[in-house]
């Protein structure tokens, strides 16, 4: 009889339930990935909670991101079971998760995309936008799992994949700063919430197991 877990379910618990989370803790996100790799070599692992910001753990060998369309399927925290003021009253605001920058936008600033650059905003944004709140949430799901499936693509080698998320990122980069000198320094705000924090624990993660080249 085996004793081996055909599957590991592993989940980052944060402070807050904030979307996007608070990713400045490097050391938190490289430790993450080398537990999924050493996980990796013998079960299937999946990353609970982690939505975009799981990405880095696909690259460590994690096979598919726990995500869904409330907040709370995205993050992990003790605040989720905290009881709500029912009198209180909750706006629904708009985002738009373009997957070629892998982020998410507010509405504001996508139309910020749309009116300055169209073709390009287009690019970056897979099929039609749509206001309707189903149909932005299945599109962001559509969204992670594309990108997902662009680092799993890459093989099996932790070289590889880290290379794979290390372009999707660079190319984030590179496409947001161009914004913010052309458009706006709200582009500046998407890349600090969505990509400066990956990136780096990224980066910790395979600097330390020497595959950073």
């Amino acid at each position: 009889m085996s004793l081996r877990a055909p599957t590991w379910f592993v989940t980052v618990v944060r402070d807050t339930i904030d979307y996007p989370p608070d990713m400045s803790d490097l050391r938190q996100t490289a430790a993450a990935c080398r537990t999924i790799q050493t996980l990796a070599r013998r079960s299937r692992v999946v990353l609970c909670h982690s939505d975009l910001f799981g990405l880095p753990g696909i690259a460590a060998g994690a096979s598919s991101v726990g995500s869904g369309w409330h907040t709370k399927q995205r993050v992990c925290s003790p605040a989720t079971y905290q009881r709500n003021d029912p009198t209180q009253v909750r706006r629904q605001a708009e985002w738009h998760t373009f997957e070629g920058l892998a982020a998410r936008l507010h509405n504001s600033v996508s139309d910020i995309l749309q009116r300055n650059d169209a073709t390009r905003a287009d690019s970056l944004y897979t099929g039609p936008v749509s206001s309707a709140t189903a149909d932005l949430r299945h599109h962001h799901l559509g969204a992670v799992r594309a990108l997902v499936a662009t680092v799993d693509s890459a093989g099996r080698s932790p070289a590889d994949r880290v290379q794979a998320l290390r372009d999707i990122y660079e190319f984030s980069i590179s496409e947001l700063d161009y914004f913010r000198r052309r458009y706006s320094r709200l582009f500046q705000q998407v890349r600090g919430q969505h990509i400066d924090g990956p990136v780096g624990g990224l980066e910790a993660y395979a600097r330390a197991e020497g595959i950073w080249i």
